[in-house]
Protein backbone atom coordinates (compact mmCIF):
# COMPACT_ATOMS: atom_id res chain seq x y z
CA UNK A 1 0.00 0.00 0.00
CA UNK A 2 1.63 3.60 -1.31
CA UNK A 3 1.49 6.08 1.35
CA UNK A 4 1.66 10.01 1.03
CA UNK A 5 2.22 12.14 4.52
CA UNK A 6 0.85 15.47 3.67
CA UNK A 7 3.41 17.61 6.66
CA UNK A 8 2.58 20.73 4.71
CA UNK A 9 0.04 22.58 3.16
CA UNK A 10 -1.26 20.24 0.81
CA UNK A 11 -3.21 22.78 -2.22
CA UNK A 12 -5.48 21.61 -5.11
CA UNK A 13 -7.26 24.12 -6.98
CA UNK A 14 -9.75 24.34 -10.20
CA UNK A 15 -9.96 26.70 -12.50
CA UNK A 16 -13.01 28.99 -11.08
CA UNK A 17 -14.53 28.81 -14.59
CA UNK A 18 -14.65 24.73 -14.44
CA UNK A 19 -17.77 23.13 -14.36
CA UNK A 20 -19.61 22.34 -10.91
CA UNK A 21 -20.03 18.39 -10.35
CA UNK A 22 -16.18 18.70 -11.21
CA UNK A 23 -13.76 15.67 -9.31
CA UNK A 24 -11.68 17.92 -7.42
CA UNK A 25 -9.32 14.97 -5.90
CA UNK A 26 -9.05 11.46 -6.15
CA UNK A 27 -7.30 9.23 -4.14
CA UNK A 28 -6.38 5.58 -6.39
CA UNK A 29 -7.06 2.16 -5.01
CA UNK A 30 -3.90 0.70 -2.34
CA UNK A 31 -2.67 4.53 -2.32
CA UNK A 32 -3.28 6.52 1.34
CA UNK A 33 -3.00 9.96 1.46
CA UNK A 34 -2.61 11.08 5.26
CA UNK A 35 -2.74 14.41 6.73
CA UNK A 36 -0.83 15.12 9.32
CA UNK A 37 -1.98 16.82 12.67
CA UNK A 38 -2.08 20.11 12.02
CA UNK A 39 -1.66 20.51 8.38
CA UNK A 40 -3.93 22.21 6.39
CA UNK A 41 -5.67 20.58 3.61
CA UNK A 42 -7.14 22.46 0.91
CA UNK A 43 -9.11 22.14 -1.94
CA UNK A 44 -10.95 24.38 -4.19
CA UNK A 45 -12.89 26.45 -1.36
CA UNK A 46 -12.57 23.11 1.13
CA UNK A 47 -9.68 23.18 4.38
CA UNK A 48 -9.66 20.37 6.80
CA UNK A 49 -6.62 20.64 9.66
CA UNK A 50 -6.94 17.28 11.58
CA UNK A 51 -6.22 17.78 14.83
CA UNK A 52 -5.41 14.05 15.06
CA UNK A 53 -3.54 12.54 11.63
CA UNK A 54 -6.48 11.78 9.13
CA UNK A 55 -6.05 9.50 6.16
CA UNK A 56 -7.90 9.33 2.88
CA UNK A 57 -8.33 6.36 1.04
CA UNK A 58 -9.74 5.28 -2.05
CA UNK A 59 -11.90 8.39 -2.36
CA UNK A 60 -12.29 11.53 -4.81
CA UNK A 61 -14.05 14.59 -3.96
CA UNK A 62 -15.96 16.32 -5.95
CA UNK A 63 -18.01 20.09 -5.51
CA UNK A 64 -21.24 19.89 -7.13
CA UNK A 65 -24.47 23.26 -6.56
CA UNK A 66 -26.90 20.39 -5.27
CA UNK A 67 -26.73 18.55 -2.29
CA UNK A 68 -27.46 14.87 -3.22
CA UNK A 69 -29.23 13.43 0.06
CA UNK A 70 -32.35 15.63 1.42
CA UNK A 71 -32.43 18.50 3.23
CA UNK A 72 -34.63 20.95 4.94
CA UNK A 73 -32.32 23.26 5.34
CA UNK A 74 -31.69 26.09 2.52
CA UNK A 75 -27.93 25.59 1.41
CA UNK A 76 -25.53 27.56 -0.58
CA UNK A 77 -24.55 26.16 -4.40
CA UNK A 78 -21.14 24.81 -2.59
CA UNK A 79 -21.18 21.14 -1.89
CA UNK A 80 -18.59 18.64 -1.60
CA UNK A 81 -18.81 15.20 -2.01
CA UNK A 82 -16.85 12.38 -1.15
CA UNK A 83 -17.49 9.27 -3.08
CA UNK A 84 -17.18 6.81 0.17
CA UNK A 85 -17.21 6.89 4.12
CA UNK A 86 -13.92 8.64 5.27
CA UNK A 87 -12.27 7.86 8.54
CA UNK A 88 -13.34 9.53 11.25
CA UNK A 89 -12.68 13.33 10.99
CA UNK A 90 -11.33 15.34 14.43
CA UNK A 91 -10.38 19.01 13.79
CA UNK A 92 -10.99 22.21 12.05
CA UNK A 93 -13.37 22.64 8.98
CA UNK A 94 -13.26 25.76 6.87
CA UNK A 95 -15.35 26.56 3.63
CA UNK A 96 -15.21 29.60 0.95
CA UNK A 97 -17.96 30.71 -1.01
CA UNK A 98 -18.69 33.42 -3.51
CA UNK A 99 -20.97 36.21 -3.61
CA UNK A 100 -23.89 36.41 -6.00
CA UNK A 101 -25.87 33.42 -6.85
CA UNK A 102 -23.91 30.89 -4.90
CA UNK A 103 -25.28 32.25 -1.58
CA UNK A 104 -28.45 31.62 -2.93
CA UNK A 105 -30.45 34.39 -1.24
CA UNK A 106 -29.33 33.57 2.36
CA UNK A 107 -27.53 36.03 4.64
CA UNK A 108 -24.06 35.70 5.26
CA UNK A 109 -24.08 35.80 9.04
CA UNK A 110 -26.57 32.93 9.20
CA UNK A 111 -24.19 30.43 7.82
CA UNK A 112 -22.99 27.82 9.49
CA UNK A 113 -21.46 23.83 8.73
CA UNK A 114 -24.13 21.31 8.02
CA UNK A 115 -22.28 17.78 7.42
CA UNK A 116 -23.90 14.67 6.21
CA UNK A 117 -22.69 11.41 8.01
CA UNK A 118 -24.12 9.16 5.02
CA UNK A 119 -27.50 8.69 7.55
CA UNK A 120 -28.11 12.23 8.77
CA UNK A 121 -27.55 16.10 8.65
CA UNK A 122 -25.20 17.44 11.47
CA UNK A 123 -25.79 21.30 11.84
CA UNK A 124 -22.49 22.61 13.59
CA UNK A 125 -21.94 26.27 15.06
CA UNK A 126 -19.72 28.55 13.65
CA UNK A 127 -16.47 29.96 15.44
CA UNK A 128 -15.71 32.20 13.17
CA UNK A 129 -18.24 33.56 10.18
CA UNK A 130 -16.36 36.07 7.93
CA UNK A 131 -18.85 38.08 6.25
CA UNK A 132 -16.09 40.19 4.31
CA UNK A 133 -13.83 37.55 3.23
CA UNK A 134 -16.65 35.14 2.87
CA UNK A 135 -15.78 31.90 4.83
CA UNK A 136 -17.05 29.90 7.76
CA UNK A 137 -14.25 27.93 10.13
CA UNK A 138 -16.10 25.60 12.17
CA UNK A 139 -13.48 24.07 15.04
CA UNK A 140 -13.79 21.44 17.99
CA UNK A 141 -15.21 19.03 15.41
CA UNK A 142 -14.89 15.21 16.65
CA UNK A 143 -15.81 11.67 14.88
CA UNK A 144 -17.21 12.88 12.05
CA UNK A 145 -18.03 10.65 9.19
CA UNK A 146 -17.40 13.28 5.96
CA UNK A 147 -19.98 12.38 3.29
CA UNK A 148 -21.29 15.16 2.30
CA UNK A 149 -20.48 18.71 3.57
CA UNK A 150 -22.40 22.08 2.56
CA UNK A 151 -23.37 25.81 4.78
CA UNK A 152 -26.93 26.13 5.14
CA UNK A 153 -28.43 28.89 6.94
CA UNK A 154 -28.71 28.80 10.73
CA UNK A 155 -32.07 30.91 10.74
CA UNK A 156 -33.71 28.29 8.56
CA UNK A 157 -36.00 25.23 10.34
CA UNK A 158 -32.78 23.42 12.48
CA UNK A 159 -33.78 22.20 15.61
CA UNK A 160 -32.42 24.99 17.50
CA UNK A 161 -29.54 27.42 17.71
CA UNK A 162 -26.96 27.38 20.49
CA UNK A 163 -26.16 29.70 22.71
CA UNK A 164 -23.14 28.41 24.86
CA UNK A 165 -22.05 25.31 26.16
CA UNK A 166 -19.40 24.92 28.74
CA UNK A 167 -17.57 22.40 30.97
CA UNK A 168 -16.45 23.67 34.76
CA UNK A 169 -14.16 21.99 37.10
CA UNK A 170 -16.47 21.84 41.11
CA UNK A 171 -14.32 19.79 43.21
CA UNK A 172 -13.67 16.60 41.54
CA UNK A 173 -17.00 17.09 39.15
CA UNK A 174 -17.43 18.72 36.28
CA UNK A 175 -20.60 21.07 35.69
CA UNK A 176 -21.62 21.09 31.73
CA UNK A 177 -23.56 24.43 31.40
CA UNK A 178 -25.35 24.96 27.81
CA UNK A 179 -28.24 27.56 26.59
CA UNK A 180 -30.33 27.58 23.96
CA UNK A 181 -31.35 31.02 21.59
CA UNK A 182 -34.57 29.36 20.01
CA UNK A 183 -35.91 25.67 20.10
CA UNK A 184 -37.73 23.95 17.06
CA UNK A 185 -39.40 20.88 17.86
CA UNK A 186 -36.63 19.86 20.53
CA UNK A 187 -37.17 16.54 21.86
CA UNK A 188 -33.61 15.74 24.36
CA UNK A 189 -30.26 16.69 24.80
CA UNK A 190 -27.48 13.65 24.89
CA UNK A 191 -24.90 14.11 27.19
CA UNK A 192 -21.58 12.24 26.14
CA UNK A 193 -18.17 12.42 27.34
CA UNK A 194 -14.81 10.73 25.83
CA UNK A 195 -10.91 10.22 27.00
CA UNK A 196 -9.62 10.73 23.56
CA UNK A 197 -11.97 13.08 21.67
CA UNK A 198 -12.99 10.40 18.96
CA UNK A 199 -15.05 7.31 20.95
CA UNK A 200 -18.26 8.35 22.83
CA UNK A 201 -19.82 7.25 25.62
CA UNK A 202 -23.41 8.49 26.61
CA UNK A 203 -23.91 9.70 30.19
CA UNK A 204 -27.41 11.12 30.71
CA UNK A 205 -30.07 12.03 28.15
CA UNK A 206 -31.85 15.35 29.13
CA UNK A 207 -36.12 16.38 27.98
CA UNK A 208 -35.32 19.83 25.83
CA UNK A 209 -37.98 22.95 25.75
CA UNK A 210 -39.64 21.16 22.54
CA UNK A 211 -40.88 25.12 21.24
CA UNK A 212 -38.88 28.20 22.39
CA UNK A 213 -37.90 31.80 20.78
CA UNK A 214 -36.41 32.55 24.57
CA UNK A 215 -32.89 31.77 25.47
CA UNK A 216 -33.35 28.78 27.94
CA UNK A 217 -30.69 27.24 30.28
CA UNK A 218 -29.89 23.48 31.15
CA UNK A 219 -26.74 22.27 33.21
CA UNK A 220 -25.63 19.07 34.20
CA UNK A 221 -23.32 17.61 36.52
CA UNK A 222 -20.84 14.72 35.72
CA UNK A 223 -19.60 12.84 38.87
CA UNK A 224 -17.18 10.45 37.66
CA UNK A 225 -14.88 12.22 35.16
CA UNK A 226 -11.63 10.22 34.87
CA UNK A 227 -7.58 11.54 35.46
CA UNK A 228 -6.77 13.37 32.45
CA UNK A 229 -8.51 14.57 29.56
CA UNK A 230 -12.01 14.19 29.77
CA UNK A 231 -14.06 15.54 26.68
CA UNK A 232 -17.70 16.84 26.48
CA UNK A 233 -20.66 17.21 23.80
CA UNK A 234 -24.06 17.99 23.75
CA UNK A 235 -26.35 16.32 20.79
CA UNK A 236 -29.61 18.08 20.61
CA UNK A 237 -32.35 15.42 19.19
CA UNK A 238 -35.55 17.01 17.66
CA UNK A 239 -39.05 15.65 16.82
CA UNK A 240 -38.10 14.09 13.57
CA UNK A 241 -35.16 12.29 14.95
CA UNK A 242 -32.76 15.30 13.20
CA UNK A 243 -29.57 16.10 15.36
CA UNK A 244 -27.90 19.35 15.83
CA UNK A 245 -24.07 18.80 17.88
CA UNK A 246 -22.52 21.27 19.89
CA UNK A 247 -19.23 22.40 19.87
CA UNK A 248 -16.74 19.89 21.93
CA UNK A 249 -15.50 20.74 25.20
CA UNK A 250 -12.33 19.61 27.40
CA UNK A 251 -11.59 19.54 31.30
CA UNK A 252 -8.22 18.06 32.50
CA UNK A 253 -7.75 16.37 35.92
CA UNK A 254 -4.50 15.33 37.30
CA UNK A 255 -3.50 12.84 39.39
CA UNK A 256 -1.96 13.36 42.59
CA UNK A 257 1.36 12.47 40.99
CA UNK A 258 0.91 14.96 38.51
CA UNK A 259 0.32 17.81 40.80
CA UNK A 260 2.75 17.29 43.31
CA UNK A 261 6.07 15.13 42.79
CA UNK A 262 8.91 14.30 45.09
CA UNK A 263 12.06 14.08 43.26
CA UNK A 264 13.65 11.70 45.26
CA UNK A 265 12.02 9.61 47.52
CA UNK A 266 14.07 8.33 50.40
CA UNK A 267 15.31 11.46 51.47
CA UNK A 268 19.07 10.58 51.16
CA UNK A 269 20.92 14.11 52.04
CA UNK A 270 18.74 16.63 54.07
CA UNK A 271 16.42 17.94 51.32
CA UNK A 272 12.96 17.19 50.24
CA UNK A 273 12.20 18.08 46.55
CA UNK A 274 9.05 18.45 45.60
CA UNK A 275 7.55 19.55 42.57
CA UNK A 276 4.72 21.57 42.23
CA UNK A 277 2.65 21.85 38.48
CA UNK A 278 -0.65 24.30 39.57
CA UNK A 279 -1.56 24.46 35.98
CA UNK A 280 -2.30 21.41 35.83
CA UNK A 281 -4.59 21.35 38.89
CA UNK A 282 -5.97 25.03 38.22
CA UNK A 283 -5.47 25.89 41.57
CA UNK A 284 -3.74 28.53 43.55
CA UNK A 285 -0.33 27.83 45.21
CA UNK A 286 -0.88 25.49 47.93
CA UNK A 287 1.10 25.53 51.02
CA UNK A 288 3.51 22.70 51.58
CA UNK A 289 3.30 20.87 55.03
CA UNK A 290 5.07 18.29 56.27
CA UNK A 291 3.66 15.88 58.99
CA UNK A 292 5.16 13.06 61.53
CA UNK A 293 3.72 9.93 60.48
CA UNK A 294 1.06 10.20 63.36
CA UNK A 295 0.08 13.64 62.31
CA UNK A 296 2.05 15.71 64.10
CA UNK A 297 2.67 19.33 61.81
CA UNK A 298 6.69 19.41 61.90
CA UNK A 299 7.19 22.67 59.25
CA UNK A 300 5.04 24.45 56.46
CA UNK A 301 6.25 26.96 53.72
CA UNK A 302 4.63 28.25 50.44
CA UNK A 303 4.59 26.67 47.71
CA UNK A 304 6.38 27.97 44.14
CA UNK A 305 5.24 26.58 40.66
CA UNK A 306 8.11 24.37 40.06
CA UNK A 307 10.93 23.20 42.14
CA UNK A 308 10.61 23.29 45.82
CA UNK A 309 13.48 22.65 47.66
CA UNK A 310 12.79 21.78 51.42
CA UNK A 311 15.31 21.64 54.00
CA UNK A 312 14.77 18.59 56.54
CA UNK A 313 18.62 18.13 57.80
CA UNK A 314 18.19 16.98 61.77
CA UNK A 315 14.96 15.40 61.32
CA UNK A 316 15.22 11.70 62.61
CA UNK A 317 14.66 8.83 60.17
CA UNK A 318 11.29 7.23 59.04
CA UNK A 319 8.63 8.16 57.25
CA UNK A 320 6.99 11.52 56.95
CA UNK A 321 3.87 13.09 55.26
CA UNK A 322 3.64 15.59 52.65
CA UNK A 323 0.59 17.45 52.39
CA UNK A 324 -0.41 20.16 49.40
CA UNK A 325 -3.91 21.17 49.77
CA UNK A 326 -6.23 17.80 49.24
CA UNK A 327 -2.73 16.23 48.02
CA UNK A 328 -0.92 13.78 50.77
CA UNK A 329 2.70 11.83 49.54
CA UNK A 330 4.18 10.06 51.97
CA UNK A 331 8.02 9.67 52.18
CA UNK A 332 10.68 7.99 54.06
CA UNK A 333 13.73 10.15 55.11
CA UNK A 334 17.04 7.75 55.88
Amino acid sequence: MKKTLCSILFLITISKFSTLKAQILSVSPGTDVVVMQGTVFSTDGLALTPSVDFTLSNVSISRNSTVSHPTVNTYIARVYKFSTGTNLFNGTIRINYQDGAELNGLTKTDLQLNVHNGNAWQAFAAATNDPVNNYVLTTSLSGLQLDEITLASVSGPLPLQWRSFTAAKQQNNVLLQWSTFAERNSKSFIIQTSTNGITWNTIATISAAGNSSSVKNYNYLHTTPVEGYNYYRIIETDMDGRQNYSVVQKVFFASPSSYVQLLGNPVTNGMLIAKVNVARQNDKLPMLKLYTNDGKLLLQQQAVDGVNNIKVTGFAKGTYLLQANSTTIKFLIQ
